[in-house]
């Protein structure tokens, strides 16, 4: 079951999952689905040099280098709790790199971890709002967010937390998620996991995923 296999890895792979329909449909069979402010439900993620792509996204920065570790949308104040990657035209040599926070709640305790506070790199609507790198759940849900990119420390202490996190992210065993063939299909606990990406060989450059952000599960 989906929502087991979540609880229990962070993520859960389902390989060739109804590739004669489209990804509208097969999000929507998964979960409820969250349409961001100015763009479709799904988006199309294709490999981009950096001067092809605008700088308020990792491909503007990165091109088609290796992604570092992140959350997705970790600026929001509560970022979406699942996304979906929906394989279109795979590519063998590229990968989305996983690795598990708990690893680092464990290792810093939750406590430590919410009163680091972080801040939207840039301000949105003239300001940039306290966001708690970790707020905390009775049922275990803890809400994580980390991006080495367009959030940072807001104060001395939380920076010094801030790079010891970025350090064992660094030295932790990633897993990764070939999406190759058509329909394959990668679900993540966006509160959880962070995720990246291998670099994009040439070879890989007609690579198609489709993305999407869910609020919650379809019931099993």
């Amino acid at each position: 079951m989906l929502s087991q296999e979540l609880d229990e890895a962070g993520f859960a792979f389902i390989p060739r999952l109804a590739p004669e329909s489209s990804t509208d449909v097969v999000i929507a069979s998964l979960g409820s689905v969250v349409a961001l402010p100015g763009t479709t439900q799904v988006q199309v993620l294709r490999p981009r040099e950096k001067s092809d792509a605008p700088p308020n996204i990792y491909s503007g920065q990165f091109g088609k280098s290796e992604f570092p570790m992140h959350t997705d949308l970790a600026h929001w104040y509560v970022p979406p709790r699942y996304f979906v990657l929906r394989c279109i035209v795979g590519a063998p040599e590229v990968a989305t790199r996983l690795v598990d926070g708990r690893k680092i709640f464990e290792h810093f305790g939750i406590d430590t971890l919410y009163r680091t506070l972080l801040q939207p790199r840039r301000p949105s609507n003239g300001s940039r709002p306290l966001l708690r790198m970790l707020i905390p759940s009775v049922v275990g849900e803890h809400q994580f967010r980390w991006d080495s990119l367009f959030v940072r420390p807001a104060t001395l202490s939380s920076s010094k937390t801030f790079h010891a996190v970025s350090d064992l992210i660094d030295a932790q065993i990633e897993s990764q998620i070939y999406l190759t063939n058509p329909g394959d299909t990668l679900v993540v606990d966006n509160w959880r996991m962070l995720h990246g990406r291998t670099a994009v060989p040439p070879t890989a450059g007609s690579r198609h995923i489709e993305r999407a952000y869910m609020q919650s599960l379809a019931a099993d």
